[in-house]
């Protein structure tokens, strides 16, 4: 892969020609303000195999297992994970993940972070040009949720509304339809069931799907503590596993403003991006056990926000390394609109930018960043937080392309 960075001596010269590109990229982006559809629960049929995860055991209807007392006979391995995440300390519990750094300062590297002028400018659809389908992908908006059959032909399998999808192992997907939901959805064709349940003194965010180093099919999850005027508070991830009815809290991930945000987990380890105020980090996770394989705080990486901190808004493993994406900016610390897609290294806790994609200033930044096969996918939105089409990028030559069509994508895993 190709590195984009401009050197020091050409910066007055590069900056100038980015002053440029981005005149012309105003004038000719379409940047068309949708309306974004809202999210209420509606009541669903249950089919009594709901998780509960509010503290009491069982969820009315006589089914379930109960993680939030730990009551229900199964096995924590809680790490303390350190404090991680929202460090504006509103308790959304996504960290970074709507709009970069989570205190709106941005991050970076310093000179590796500055828009590099051969980049084409953004057209207000395509952060670059068009490509083929990338196989194993479900397509998904706020309204439904799409899978291609053999003939080529996407049908619809799930129905919204909808804030978050992920695919679980066999014919279904979970569904979150509301943030800070206390109901997270199985649907399997036309029967919606219950799959996650809780209570008024706690709240779930939905993260992935996919099967553990034991072989259970599984749902991650976050659950937060509902604030109660208190700061004692806590979030956790957790891990459901469908076959066994078992719940697993993995990590602590946060408590009174702090959080950690991750991207789409499917298994294996996770990378998580983390701040409390006002410092930001991330670490590694082990998706089976919940051991951390790195903390860049432990390590003494961690900084404060308006230093040069590797920090991103949404990261995954490629062959055993984090990747990150994030928001570049100018030498006065203004973000560009250009977003970068860079490779963490632990042992020195700095990171390399690999590849650049164009913009200009709230047009898009990314919904997601996920492996499949040597091809990492981006989801990304615009600023009416509506579906662009997705990029991807093929690791092995660093070629990168867009869908053909504009929805959020996520791994078929099953």
């Amino acid at each position: 892969m190709r590195e984009l960075t401009p050197t020091r001596p050409l910066r007055a010269r590069w900056l100038a020609l980015l002053a440029a590109l981005v005149l012309v990229a105003a004038a000719c982006g379409d940047d068309t303000e949708q309306g974004q559809a809202t999210s209420d629960v509606t009541s669903e049929a249950s089919d009594g195999d709901g998780a509960d995860d509010a503290g009491d055991g069982s969820d009315g209807d006589g089914g379930g297992a109960d993680d939030g007392a730990d009551n229900d006979g199964s096995t924590d391995t809680t790490s303390d994970g350190g404090d991680s995440g929202d460090s504006d300390g509103d308790g959304d519990g996504d960290g970074g993940a709507d709009g970069g750094d989570s205190d709106g300062e941005g991050s970076g590297d310093g000179s590796g972070d500055t828009t590099d002028p051969t980049t084409e400018p953004f057209t207000g659809l395509r952060v670059v040009a068009e490509g083929p389908d990338v196989d194993g992908l479900l397509r998904w908006n706020r309204d439904e949720a799409l899978e291609q059959n053999a003939a080529g032909e996407w049908n619809q399998i799930a129905a919204g509304p909808m804030i978050e999808m992920v695919d679980l192992p066999g014919p279904a997907v979970a569904v979150q339809r509301e943030p800070q939901a206390r109901i997270i959805y199985k649907v399997t064709g036309d029967l919606v069931s219950e799959l996650l349940v809780t209570d008024e003194n706690f709240w779930l965010e939905l993260e992935g799907g996919g099967t553990d180093q034991n072989g259970n099919d599984v749902v991650w999850y976050q659950r937060h503590d509902e604030f109660n005027g208190s700061d004692d508070l806590q979030r956790t991830l957790r891990s459901y596993a469908l076959n066994t009815e078992q719940v697993i809290e993995l990590a602590v991930t946060g408590g009174f403003e702090s959080g950690t945000s991750y991207s789409v987990l499917t298994g294996g380890t996770g990378v998580g991006n983390w701040g409390g105020e006002g410092f930001l980090g991330i670490e590694m996770v082990d998706l089976t056990t919940g051991a951390i394989a790195f903390n860049s705080d432990a390590d003494g990486f961690a900084c404060f926000s308006g230093e040069d901190c590797p920090y991103y808004e949404h990261a995954t493993m490629y062959e055993g390394v984090p990747h990150g994406v994030r928001a570049l900016e100018n030498n006065s610390g203004q973000r560009t609109g250009a977003w970068a897609l860079f490779q963490y290294d632990t042992g020195t806790g700095t990171d390399t930018k690999l590849l650049e994609f164009p913009g200009v200033p709230d047009a898009w930044s990314p919904e997601d960043l996920f492996l499949v096969g040597n091809t990492m996918v981006m989801s990304i939105r615009d600023a009416a937080n509506e579906p662009l089409p997705a990029v991807a990028i093929d690791m092995t030559t660093g070629d990168s392309w867009t869908l053909p069509e504009p929805y959020w994508v996520r791994p078929d895993v099953g």
